[in-house]
């Protein structure tokens, strides 16, 4: 009995220093790992510092370093030959006659027919430097200057009676003399080999209360203030007249198209997608019977490019109209566009008359 006691308690001890071999091992292992992570660190951070020792090195020899100076060598070209542009101005819902009040707007704009002079001086002068400013890098002999309509605002509603300056007849002599001195002035300026003038005329300048349709021509004072100017620069072989007798023009421009409309035709009566969806609606419906590269319009009194399209400002500026119908506002102003023999229509900016576009 006591013999078989000693031979398990033998074995039992035997066991126990086993286990105590195995995990003395593991521990043993366990250090080493971590001895070997520690290396891997200080190998890293050793690598790290070297790095950032030679980013130094790297800076204070740029710091310390002369300036270098660079010489580019230009080769000897052929002068090339400019393109050739034609500017194409839009003038276009002057209203010479109509007459803001400033406490009508909140103080953004004044107009009446001193005004309107100074700004038709303005819209001459900007387009003019324009002109002369683009010659640097094309040449421009030939221009493009569309008369759009509604340069007067006439008797069309019966408040315009009390609150216009003048009649609609002494209007559109006050309108001849300042489109007259701008035309001259352009084509002395620039000394242009050739103006081309597109007239059209607008709704405003009508001699009937309602809005004609086929015979809105023959029904417009505008239409007959063109053919006045063209027969008194008939001498002038600088200046060329493309009067409409219908609602469209059209003028080929190096080679493109450019259709010209008042813009009256276009029914925009605010929303969300904004005149551009029904104005691309209307020159689809305008292509398929005659197609045109780039339309032109006026009336809605907003400077605008779309791409194929060039809405045109207005010199009046903003009004109690426009801030009755909640028009967004806009200074006065006229739209200016290169064409280019290579590019196309490029180049499209506003030519502001009047400062800050407070009208005063």
């Amino acid at each position: 009995m006591i013999g078989d006691d000693f031979d398990g308690w033998l074995a039992d001890a035997a066991k126990g220093a086993g286990v105590a071999e195995v995990l003395e091992s593991k521990a043993i292992a366990k250090l080493r790992a971590q001895l070997h992570k520690s290396r891997r660190r200080i190998k890293a951070a050793e690598t790290e510092r070297d790095e950032y020792a030679e980013r130094v090195d790297a800076l204070i020899t740029l710091t310390d370093a002369p300036p270098t100076e660079l010489k580019i060598k230009r080769k000897a070209t052929k002068k090339k030959s400019k393109t050739q542009g034609v500017p194409v101005m839009l003038w276009s819902d002057w209203h010479v006659e109509e007459q803001v009040d400033p406490i009508t707007v909140n103080d953004r704009n004044e107009y009446n027919p001193k005004i309107a002079k100074r700004r038709s001086e303005r819209i001459a002068e900007g387009c003019a430097w324009l002109i002369e400013t683009l010659k640097a890098g094309w040449e421009i002999k030939r221009a493009v200057i569309w008369l759009g309509g509604d340069l007067i605002t006439g008797y069309i509603h019966e408040e315009l009676v009390e609150s216009n300056a003048m009649s609609p007849t002494n209007a559109i002599l006050l309108a001849q003399k300042l489109i007259e001195a701008a035309l001259l002035y352009i084509a002395e300026e620039c000394k242009l080999e050739r103006i081309d003038v597109i007239c059209n005329h607008g709704n405003h300048g009508r001699t009937t209360m309602k809005r004609r349709v086929q015979t809105s021509a023959a029904n417009s004072y505008e239409n007959l203030l063109y053919k006045v100017m063209a027969s008194r620069f008939e001498d002038d072989p600088r200046f060329h007249f493309q009067i409409a007798e219908g609602s469209h023009s059209y003028a080929e421009v190096l080679g493109e198209t450019i259709r010209f409309h008042h813009g009256d035709d276009i029914r925009y009566g605010g929303g969300i997608g904004g005149l551009t969806i029904p104005l691309r609606k209307a020159i689809n419906g305008w292509t398929s019977h005659k197609p045109a590269d780039i339309t032109c319009i006026g009336h809605f009194h907003q400077f605008m490019d779309i791409g194929n399209a060039v809405v045109n400002g207005s010199l009046i500026g903003w009004n109690a109209y426009a801030l009755s119908i909640k028009a967004t506002y806009e200074p006065p102003r006229q739209a200016f566009f290169l064409m280019d023999a290579d590019h196309g229509k490029r180049l499209v900016t506003p030519v502001y008359v009047d400062g800050k576009g407070k009208g005063k």
